[in-house]
């Protein structure tokens, strides 16, 4: 074989190896801008291996992001463009574990008091109280461990757990004072400070 037909078999080696190559995949300017906002959209603890994109609603007069039974959130994977790799929608059986970013079901469990204002209940400790309008909103701070915040149910039971590096809380839908009024709470989380916030809404 002629130097020539070497060098002409060596060419097309190279394009074969180049077209074989892996491709970096480059997001549109769009898509990149969307993926920026929604990193920065929620603060979450730094040691988490992902990231939560919410896609419910945020309480500027507070910055406290919502989450609710029903809503939807994104699972986004630590990386250059950090493309969502699931949709999960929150459900009474939904666990959120921000620090291992994790979703699994849950097994039906009895709430069994109701919660206390007065005290603090096992590492969750309700800081203050007060109305909103027709809403009765509950913020307190998880202190240390595992905690669970429990609520007697009111008719059918819908509740969310969500687990955060400081503890645990589970709501669901229950009457806040022993009464017939029910309330369907959210849940809202700010940084890795462990402050909670329950918007507990009348019916």
């Amino acid at each position: 074989m002629g130097k020539f037909h070497l060098t002409i078999v060596l060419a097309i080696a190279v394009l074969v190896m180049a077209g074989c190559a892996p491709r970096k995949t480059i997001a549109p300017p769009e898509v990149k801008k969307k993926i920026k906002g929604n990193l920065a959209a929620v603060s979450i603890p730094p040691r988490a291996r992902g990231t939560l994109e919410y896609s419910g609603f945020r309480d500027f007069k507070s910055d406290f992001y919502m989450t609710r039974l029903g809503d939807t959130i994104d699972l986004l994977m630590p990386g250059p463009l950090g493309f969502p790799i699931a949709h999960v929608k929150v459900t009474r059986d939904t666990l959120l574990s921000l620090e291992g970013v994790e979703i699994k079901g849950l097994e039906f469990e009895d709430l069994l008091r109701p919660i206390d204002f007065d005290s603090p209940l096992a590492s969750f400790r309700i800081e203050r109280v007060y109305y909103s309008g027709r809403h009765a909103v509950a913020e307190g701070r998880i202190l240390t461990g595992k905690g669970i915040v429990k609520a007697t149910p009111a008719g059918r039971l819908e509740r969310i757990r969500i687990e955060f590096t400081g503890g645990i809380l589970t709501l669901g839908k229950f009457s806040l004072w022993g009464g017939n009024r029910s309330y369907p709470a959210e849940i809202a989380w700010r940084g890795d400070k462990g402050i909670l916030r329950i918007v507990l809404h009348a019916e």
